[in-house]
C-alpha cells in the first residue's frame, strides 16, 4: 500500500520509536480510506 510506505517513511522522519511509526501511519490510512469512502 502506497499509504503505508510513504507515511511510514514520513512518520519515521519524525519518530525514531517503531511502534509510533506504525501507529502514525495506521491513523493517517485509516483517515484516507474514510475520505475515500
Amino acid at each position: 500500500m502506497i499509504c503505508l510506505s510513504e507515511l511510514n517513511y514520513r512518520c519515521s522522519l519524525s519518530s525514531e520509536l517503531t511502534k509510533i511509526t506504525r501507529t502514525c501511519a495506521n491513523l493517517f490510512c485509516t483517515l484516507l480510506q474514510r475520505q475515500e469512502e
